[in-house]
């Protein structure tokens, strides 16, 4: 199954995994969230690891092109975790 997203005008298909990542993000916006809570929060109390994270997060940068050091729409917070930056990017979300 997969979804979509549109980033500053830009049709972005997902997979579930990363949109429901997405929508932890825009509903945090602004906020760090921690990589153990987007763990529960999208995988489930029985996912421990927080590479899973990391690996997700770094595919969805490549996807939404977040390359501009000045704008960027997932920052990394480091001892605090990831945050959206929404001023960065107009995001709509549309699940499959």
């Amino acid at each position: 199954m997969t979804s979509e997203a549109m980033v500053n005008g830009i049709h972005i298909d997902l997979t579930t995994i990363e949109y429901r990542l997405v929508s932890e993000h825009v509903n945090h916006a602004g906020s760090p969230v921690p990589p153990y809570d987007l763990l529960e929060r999208v995988w489930g109390p029985d996912y421990q690891t927080e590479n899973l994270v990391k690996w997700y997060i770094s595919r969805l940068r490549k996807k939404i092109g977040n390359t501009d050091p000045k704008n960027k729409l997932i920052t990394t917070g480091r001892g605090f975790g990831y945050v959206y930056n929404s001023p960065a990017a107009d995001v709509e979300l549309n699940a499959a």
